[in-house]
């Protein structure tokens, strides 16, 4: 080999070992990506269950609206779901992924690791891990996301006929105080400041913010106007609260960005930046509703429904599974206890209670899986369950639930 080629060869080996990098740097740039990610995740997942802790303690057997949906739930964890929660207008949400994230957390939090005492508590973890991704997500990316507007259902026959003024009340309940003229103050105050603020990156993501609050607003009171069948239920707008929270967050961003141009010192617009984000954290850990409560179903409305479990429900299917002695359970009920039915259908799935309901009415919500055949009815066991108060004089009563009285008969 030559001087020349000699020295060639020399080159080539070490700019090949100058490009490669060594594992140790590898693992420490992995860390630097994986770190703003894994942040945001821990801090929000760590709230959530340290505020709801109670949850690896307390066993919760749902009934009602929660049954239903945890019926659709067994339905994902056997991978056979493809329609989403369904509607009381007797049709299903498109889409079901948020009822596979809650069966991935009953499979992982309840079935495989036990750390929860019920089903419906590892349902729930579920639903944490995904809005704690979620909230990394913003955190890494630097934007609130695209708040999705629900479409409405024009055909449903409730649906619209609402006056100006029921709309306008609607809309400004969620500016909580709901004294809602403050809401539209504070709109036209924060689009001032923003408007004021230092040229730059900042000031057009704030400007941004608004107007996309002031299309989402109307919008919503468009949905309002023609889409809600009751604007007397808040339920049905619960989306909109993003509106409030997105204006507390320009008016983060617009005092920091004041304080900053006004003292131009760049420490002090990180103490000022990292004490905002502080004091949004401890307020997201103190704030009510990061604490789950199956006490109602509604936190608009807590007084509407009462508590949403029922913990007499596992004994409960078990006793229908013990008279039924292999035949399916044929269930009966007047439209008032369909509450009740919701939760005893879940648990009897869950401890392999084969039972059905006669009305196939109730297929939209029930799903065809627990409509009963012509043959289930037949041969079936037949249970009737009630609405509190209003089983008929004489008949004997199998056991209660928390929302349903049970009967038996066994011809």
């Amino acid at each position: 080999m030559s001087v020349t080629q000699r020295d060639h060869a020399g080159v080539n080996r070490a700019s090949g070992l100058l490009g490669r990098r060594s594992p140790g740097a590898s693992r420490f740039s992995l860390a630097n990506r994986a770190l703003p990610w894994a942040g945001p995740f821990a801090l929000v997942l760590g709230i959530l269950l340290a505020r709801n802790a109670w949850l690896f303690a307390v066993p919760v057997y749902e009934d009602a609206d929660m049954g239903a949906y945890s019926i659709q739930v067994e339905q994902a964890r056997r991978f056979t779901l493809l329609a989403g929660n369904y509607s009381r207008e007797r049709f299903d949400h498109p889409g079901p992924a948020f009822l596979y994230v809650q069966a991935g957390g009953e499979d992982l939090w309840y079935a495989l690791l036990r750390v929860v005492p019920a089903a419906w508590n590892g349902e729930v973890l579920g639903l944490y891990l995904l809005s704690s991704f979620f909230a990394a997500c913003v955190a890494v990316i630097g934007w609130p996301g695209n708040f999705g507007r629900y479409l409405a259902y024009t055909s449903a026959m409730q649906a619209g006929g609402h006056s100006v003024a029921q709309v306008a009340d609607y809309v400004l309940w969620f500016w909580w105080p709901r004294a809602g003229a403050w809401g539209v103050a504070a709109g036209l105050t924060l689009l001032a400041a923003a408007w004021r603020m230092p040229r730059g990156a900042v000031r057009r993501f704030c400007l941004a913010l608004l107007g996309g609050n002031a299309l989402s607003t109307v919008a919503f009171a468009a949905y309002a106007a023609t889409g809600v069948d009751a604007v007397t239920g808040p339920y049905t707008g619960y989306f909109y609260w993003s509106a409030p929270v997105l204006m507390l967050l320009v008016v983060f961003l617009a005092g920091t960005e004041s304080l900053a141009k006004r003292w131009s010192a760049p420490r002090f617009a990180v103490g000022i930046a990292v004490a905002l984000a502080l004091a949004g954290c401890a307020a997201f850990a103190v704030a009510p509703l990061t604490r789950l409560t199956t006490d109602h179903a509604d936190p608009g409305n807590p007084r509407a429904t009462g508590p949403a479990s029922d913990p007499s429900l596992p004994a409960g299917a078990a006793r229908i599974g013990a008279l039924a002695a292999g035949r399916y359970a044929v269930l009966s009920f007047p439209h008032a206890a369909w509450p009740a039915i919701t939760g005893i259908l879940v648990q009897a799935e869950r401890s392999g209670v084969a039972a059905c309901v006669a009305d196939p009415w109730w297929e939209f919500m029930l799903t065809p899986q627990f409509i009963c055949t012509r043959q289930e009815i037949l041969a079936g066991a037949r249970f009737t369950v009630w609405a509190p108060d209003t089983v008929p004089r004489g008949m004997p009563v199998l056991f209660r639930l928390r929302r349903g009285i049970v009967t038996y008969s066994p011809k």
